[in-house]
């Protein structure tokens, strides 16, 4: 079970760190997005109305693609917020 938090708005090229994020689900709803995970060889790049599960433990890192802000749903794993708080923290704080 995903829990939901309220779109986030991220700048235009934003850089925004993710730790221990795996089983979180990211959805762009505006601009567009690359996202990256530790040992991963895959880049990911979302456009509006796509989505990705972060399926590897450890540090990804997300940006903002081009030069107008980008709009990001994020689902969070229902459980223990010690897990969850150092993923989600980049992107609840962000303008």
């Amino acid at each position: 079970m995903l829990q939901q938090r309220a779109p986030s708005r991220l700048g235009a090229h934003s850089v925004h760190p993710i730790e221990d994020g795996a089983g979180h689900n990211l959805k762009c709803l505006a601009g567009s997005l690359w996202l990256t995970q530790e040992n991963d060889p895959r880049d990911i790049i979302l456009s509006p109305g796509q989505s990705f599960t972060l399926d590897r433990p450890g540090k990804a890192v997300l940006v903002v693609l081009g030069s107008r802000p980008a709009w990001v749903a994020w689902r969070q794993p229902a459980r223990g917020r010690s897990r969850t708080a150092s993923a989600s923290a980049s992107l609840a704080g962000s303008p």
